[in-house]
């Protein structure tokens, strides 16, 4: 996940408001005053003129740092973010989306999210759970109003969220970066890598090229067929040039 570079300024004069009253608390829930007076803490890491509607990059990033997880790296802070519901605007959290997913964890300090850190693991998803979590990774990963992806945030995003759930995620990955940097991937294409990599078995058995695969899948079997090709032939001209 990529850090804005904006500045930090003090916080705005209007604050978010806690859904169902300021400073709402009960013994069984959580202290809504608190979990206000975070995300205006966050929120003001950006650069969002005159009231602080959302938290940025630099805010999710530092929430990051505060419990202790690398938000670069780290599939935690984007779990995270997929459990407070942050679907509004991408790279994102809303006021409205913070104050109910927090209260929904039943966290109002850094100290109970560290709490639930385990609970982020994503050993936990499976089956239709982790396909809308695998969705969401790539809609919050867009740029302002852009439908796609960059190559660049395409290939790391897909080592950490797939990572060894996918016996073609390291290929995939390589192939990825080895084509033109101006490639842009597809919420087609990066769902049906999901696909792919349920339904196609090692060596690509049960791979139909004439089947409904995006192009660029086509292109990966096809190059990684092509490589290991290559690799296996100058395997065996050396070999062949080593005997007596």
């Amino acid at each position: 996940m990529r850090r804005s570079s904006k500045s930090a300024k003090s916080p705005a004069a209007k604050a978010p408001v806690a859904k169902g009253g300021f400073g709402r608390k009960s013994s069984k829930g959580p202290n809504m005053k608190t979990i206000n007076a975070m995300f205006i803490k966050y929120a003001a890491l950006g650069d969002s003129p005159g009231e602080w509607e959302a938290i940025d990059m630099s805010g999710i990033c530092q929430l990051g740092e505060d419990i202790g997880i690398d938000a670069a790296t780290d599939v935690s802070i984007l779990v995270l973010c997929w459990k407070l519901g942050a679907k509004a605007k991408p790279g994102h959290v809303m006021a409205p989306e913070w104050l109910e997913g927090m209260e929904m964890l039943g966290a109002d300090s850094i100290d109970k999210l560290k709490e639930q850190l385990p609970s982020f693991d994503l050993g936990f998803m499976e089956g239709e759970e982790f396909r809308e979590f695998y969705k969401f990774c790539f809609q919050f990963s867009r740029e302002g109003t852009h439908r796609t992806i960059e190559r660049d945030v395409a290939a790391p995003l897909l080592e950490m969220v797939m990572g060894a759930r996918s016996r073609y995620t390291e290929a995939f990955v390589k192939f990825l970066k080895q084509c033109p940097a101006n490639t842009r991937v597809t919420f087609d294409q990066w769902s049906s890598f999901l696909e792919f990599s349920n339904t196609v078995k090692e060596g690509f058995e049960g791979y139909d090229e004439d089947g409904a695969w995006p192009i660029l899948l086509d292109e990966f079997v096809e190059y990684t067929k092509g490589k290991s090709a290559n690799e296996g032939g100058a395997a065996s001209a050396s070999g062949q040039k080593s005997r007596p």
